[in-house]
């Protein structure tokens, strides 16, 4: 059985989840990908900070991202 490897890639805007299969050989073969929008930007420009709401958001994806990536083992 491959090896399965989980990358995860957080934005201003959205989060990307890629889990992929490594090979005998070391390759890396996409096998699962998800985007979800978080909006890590929201309102950053007015006050300097992330807005509590995008970070509770980006909490309730990487949560979600952690079951699938378990799932996938």
């Amino acid at each position: 059985m491959a090896e399965i490897i989980a990358t995860i890639d957080v934005g201003t805007n959205t989060a990307h989840l890629l889990l992929s299969a490594v090979t005998e050989q070391g390759d890396a073969m996409p096998m699962h990908s998800e985007t979800r929008f978080v909006r890590l930007g929201q309102g950053i420009d007015a006050s300097g900070t992330v807005h509590p709401d995008a970070l509770e958001r980006l909490r309730h994806t990487l949560s979600e991202f952690a079951a699938i990536s378990r799932k996938a083992g």
